[in-house]
């Protein structure tokens, strides 16, 4: 070719390019994305393996610091409460969270609106989701924040009310059936007997008792061992049956986030190879320049 030739197919391949610089960009916008998230589930399961996530007996509890009360014991009749619906269809009103387990087992959350108790949160919906995969028993998980004022509560949840609305919208995506605030703020409900000086306090109950009690004095950023163990105990499962299903569900997480990946890639390639193969029947390049052109925008590793 001469120069007046390779300057028009440089020019009239700058499309090209472009669209598969930004698709590639884009690529790798979202392999970096995935990258991060793969890590943290690797983190997670070799945080798994080494133990964070083992499913522990709930015997062994102990509270960091020292003993500390607060709310029923293990045992003990769950009393009835109230509690102020901050979301859904029921927002604004008030009612008993008890009842709405309905005969189920119930997990109850009471907590400040600490940033590590509210993360902890979505991590304990994750965990429940993998067993609820597994388990034929229904759970319900409710959350009673512990707040004297809504609005702050709201605000300190999202900033803003859509963003509010959003963290909310996430929650109960993870599994958590009820998010409500206590009418009786900080202190929560007082036939409960909460300890306000801690940041959670998490009641598991079934047929109207308390079967656990586990308190956090700063909120359980990470599924505690011992609470998942008071979860398999709860819906009548072996501890090791329910470790099991915790891996197993985390290698599917990661096997899919990998097909992601490797899909989003697939389908930068097979736009550019499109295009190249336009140019090569318009007779704008040749198969060479072609092949030339895409192992650039996709070396071979």
């Amino acid at each position: 070719m001469n120069q007046m030739n390779q300057f028009l197919i440089l020019f009239s391949l700058l499309p090209v390019f472009a669209m598969s610089a930004f698709s590639q960009e884009e690529v790798d916008n979202r392999r970096s994305k995935s990258e991060q998230e793969m890590e943290g589930r690797k983190r997670e399961r070799q945080a798994y393996q080494q133990g964070r996530y083992r499913v522990a007996d709930p015997d062994n509890f102990k509270v960091e610091g020292g003993q500390v009360f607060s709310g029923p014991q293990s045992g003990e009749k769950l009393p009835r409460f109230r509690a102020t619906s901050l979301f859904g269809e029921n927002k604004g009103e008030t009612f008993n969270p008890v009842s709405l387990a309905d005969g189920r087992p119930q997990i109850i959350f009471f907590q400040t609106d600490s940033g590590v108790a509210l993360r902890g949160l979505f991590g304990v919906g994750n965990v429940l989701g993998k067993i609820n995969a597994n388990s034929d028993r229904d759970i319900h998980l409710a959350c009673i924040f512990l707040n004297d004022d809504p609005t702050s509560l709201l605000e300190r949840l999202g900033g803003k009310a859509e963003r509010s609305e959003g963290i909310l919208t996430q929650l109960k995506k993870r599994g958590v059936d009820l998010l409500a605030i206590s009418p009786e703020g900080r202190n929560g409900p007082g036939a409960l007997g909460l300890n306000r000086n801690v940041a959670q306090t998490v009641l598991l109950a079934k047929n109207g008792h308390v079967t656990r009690n586990y308190v956090f004095n700063q909120g359980m950023l990470y599924p505690d061992p011992h609470f998942l163990g008071g979860l398999a105990e709860l819906i009548g499962e072996d501890r090791e049956t329910v470790a099991t299903w915790l891996r197993v569900e985390s290698q599917k997480e990661e096997r899919s986030a990998m097909r992601g990946r490797e899909d989003s890639q697939g389908s930068a390639k097979r736009a550019l190879r499109r295009k190249l193969r336009e140019f090569v029947q318009d007779g704008k390049i040749s198969g060479e320049e072609a092949r030339e052109t895409y192992q650039a925008a996709f070396p071979e590793p």
